[in-house]
């Protein structure tokens, strides 16, 4: 296990765990708009229900007829959580020394770079999704995010619509936002706390975030998506408390180690409920 030596001290732990925690909260975009699953006690497994699509073919109508039983078909996906975890070690003479907020400082390390890898695989998730709009080596158009919105419309994706781009594809010289008016944009939701959030647009949530991968040729793949395309397992006392810390003394090395904790994993569950929105970026 790596260990990386900081300038921070351990001091009241109640504090340090209190501000990882709200950093790992604050610091995801991912984890505040995806379908989120706590494991049961005594498994690892979060188990996600996944029901076929329903044929309205399938309604019936007359009367003095007997109903034709339909069968709810459920392909469940289900994932496995795991141990992501990192850690830092603060030497007695670098805390003797400090002057700052030192256990908001360790706090804050921890939970932003916990944050910072649930995102990064959800992220990783987006390049399997079957539907795209927007093309390589091509600015991204309004036209662009109104297709993503219909092929969504389309798939029967109910719910609030989230579109998650990399700053450069908002604001970079080939940023969609120019191309926003204020009646667009729309306002900020009542009560959103999400990282990035920046507005509305045809009716879709849109927020911006460095997880978003650029590739080498300077093409970005965004995505939207409705909560349930992607879910994440999770072991912990709830959805806001997915961070936990321990200490070790390190008498020879004259230190603290801290170690943060937090057991998740992500996996896509509903492919026609996302889209991506790949565009240059350069």
């Amino acid at each position: 296990m790596a260990v990386s030596t900081t300038t921070t001290t351990t001091g009241a732990l109640g504090y340090t765990i209190g501000d990882a925690i709200i950093n790992f909260n604050e610091g995801s975009v991912f984890k505040n708009i995806i379908n989120m699953v706590k494991v049961q006690p005594g498994t690892v497994i979060a188990r996600i229900p996944v029901y076929a699509a329903l044929d309205i073919d399938d309604v019936e109508n007359g009367e003095g007829s007997n109903a034709t039983m339909n069968t709810l078909v459920s392909s469940p996906v289900d994932i496995s959580v795991e141990r992501n975890y990192y850690a830092v070690e603060v030497t007695d003479l670098l805390a003797m020394g400090s002057g700052d907020d030192v256990n908001g400082t360790a706090g804050f390390t921890i939970g932003r770079i916990l944050a910072k890898k649930f995102d990064a695989q959800v992220s990783a998730l987006i390049a399997g999704l079957s539907q795209s709009v927007g093309t390589a080596a091509a600015t991204l158009s309004l036209s662009d995010i109104d297709e993503a919105v219909g092929l969504l419309d389309t798939a029967d994706a109910f719910g609030e619509k989230f579109l998650v781009l990399h700053p450069k594809q908002l604001n970079g010289p080939k940023g969609v936002i120019s191309l926003m008016t204020a009646s667009s944009l729309g306002e900020i939701v009542d009560g959103a706390v999400i990282n990035g959030y920046v507005g509305k647009l045809y009716g879709a949530h849109v927020i911006k975030s460095n997880a978003i991968v650029i590739d080498d040729d300077d093409d970005a793949t965004g995505v939207m998506f409705t909560s349930d395309a992607f879910s994440g397992g999770y072991k912990g006392e709830n959805i806001d408390n997915m961070v936990t810390i321990e200490v070790a003394r390190n008498a020879p090395g004259a230190g603290n180690q801290l170690v943060g904790n937090s057991y998740f994993k992500v996996a896509e569950s509903n492919d026609l409920h996302g889209v991506q929105v790949i565009s240059d970026v350069s």
